[in-house]
């Protein structure tokens, strides 16, 4: 298994955005700056994007969400390891989110999909070939924002950081097995 590659540089996710809005050369104040793909031609109302290793192959592929009415639609688009990437395909749907991530919370080299919503903290954990394994309702406070996964107390195992409001609290993912 491929270890976990972490998302790209914050100067390289602007430029996956940007791989959102349009399919063209485009000129910027220091010249040239290639083409962009359109990934997303049927969603407009795009909330948030995150790039990770999805299917495990060592590249940098792309987790977008989409607002369709009162619904989150987690599109993902792989890459094939030139920069090309596939035309989003729905992952999963939830109702709408306020944070998104993409990280490693149980350490076995496969990204996860953190997010909160107005019913929690969630945890929607992926095989090694980026297919939803289970879904897990981490911890229902509302209001949730500025999520990060870190080892908190040293102990080897991801944590879960996160504030509610003016609270800051701190969840943590424990013992895991294969049943989820």
């Amino acid at each position: 298994m491929k270890p976990y590659a972490p998302p790209l540089p914050l100067l390289h996710f602007f430029h996956l955005v940007l791989m959102l809005s349009a399919t063209t050369m485009w000129q910027a104040a220091w010249g040239q700056c290639g083409e962009l793909t359109y990934l997303s031609p049927k969603f407009a109302n795009l909330k948030a994007a995150v790039s990770g290793d999805l299917d495990g192959d060592g590249s940098q592929d792309v987790l977008s969400v989409a607002i369709v009415g009162q619904q989150s639609l987690f599109l993902r688009s792989l890459n094939n390891g030139a920069g090309y990437f596939t035309i989003p395909d729905t992952l999963f749907t939830t109702g709408p989110i306020t944070q998104l991530l993409l990280e490693d919370i149980l350490g076995d080299g496969t990204a996860d999909v953190i997010y909160s919503s107005e019913t929690g903290l969630w945890v929607t954990y992926l095989s090694s070939m980026g297919e939803v394994d289970s879904i897990s309702h981490v911890h229902n406070a509302t209001n949730l924002s500025l999520v990060a996964v870190v080892d908190v107390d040293a102990d080897g195992d991801n944590d879960i950081v996160t504030s509610m409001g003016e609270n800051a609290g701190v969840f943590t993912i424990t013992a895991w097995d294969s049943s989820h």
